[in-house]
C-alpha cells in the first residue's frame, strides 16, 4: 500500500510541475496604445544643427498618430507619417517616409514599416521593425524632454542616431 502511495505522490508532483507554469504565466494582457500617452505632444529639437519636429496626438480608440519633419540646409530632408495601433499582441508602430512633394519612399506593395512594441517600461517604448534590423526607442527625458534612438544596420555596420526633443508649450 505504501508503494502505491509513493507512486501516486510522484505522479502527482510530476503532473503539478507540468501544469503550474501554465497557470503561473502572466495573465496581464499586452500593453495598449493608451499606455503610451506620455508620447503625446508637440516636440522640437535639432540634429547636427538642423531642425526636427514631431507631433503626437493623444490616444483615442486604440490609436495615436504623428508626423515628423527633418529640415536640412533650409529644405525638407524627409517627412514621416506614424501611426500607433493596438494589435492582438500589443501596440504596433506603422510608419512611412516621404520626400518633398509627398513622394513615398516605401513602395506601395511593401506597405508601411511595421514595428511591434517589443519592450520598455514607464516612459520608454522599444519598437522592433519586422523584416529589417531596426529598432526605435522612445524615451522620456524629464518632464519636457523626449529622446528617440534609431538603431539600425547600414552597410553591415551598427549605427545609432539620437534625436533629442523638447516639448513645445501649447499656444493658448
Amino acid at each position: 500500500m505504501s508503494r502505491r502511495l509513493l507512486i501516486f505522490a510522484v505522479l502527482f508532483v510530476v503532473l503539478l510541475v507540468m501544469i503550474l507554469p501554465v497557470y503561473a504565466a502572466d495573465p496581464k494582457p499586452p500593453g495598449s496604445v493608451s499606455d503610451l500617452a506620455w508620447m503625446a505632444g508637440h516636440w522640437q529639437g535639432q540634429k547636427d544643427g538642423n531642425p526636427l519636429e514631431e507631433h503626437w496626438t493623444a490616444p483615442d480608440s486604440g490609436t495615436m498618430m504623428a508626423m515628423f519633419r527633418w529640415i536640412r540646409n533650409g529644405r525638407v530632408l524627409v517627412y514621416e507619417v506614424l501611426v500607433l495601433e493596438d494589435g492582438p499582441k500589443g501596440p504596433v508602430l506603422l510608419l512611412r517616409h516621404f520626400k518633398p512633394g509627398l513622394i513615398g519612399l516605401e513602395e506601395e506593395k511593401d506597405g508601411p514599416l511595421r514595428c511591434p512594441l517589443a519592450g520598455g517600461g514607464p516612459g520608454e517604448a522599444v519598437f522592433v521593425c519586422e523584416g529589417e534590423p531596426t529598432r526605435l526607442i522612445y524615451r522620456r527625458a524629464g518632464e519636457n524632454g523626449l529622446t528617440v534612438l534609431l538603431e539600425r544596420q547600414r552597410d553591415g555596420k551598427a549605427r545609432t542616431d539620437e534625436f533629442n526633443y523638447q516639448r513645445v508649450p501649447r499656444v493658448k
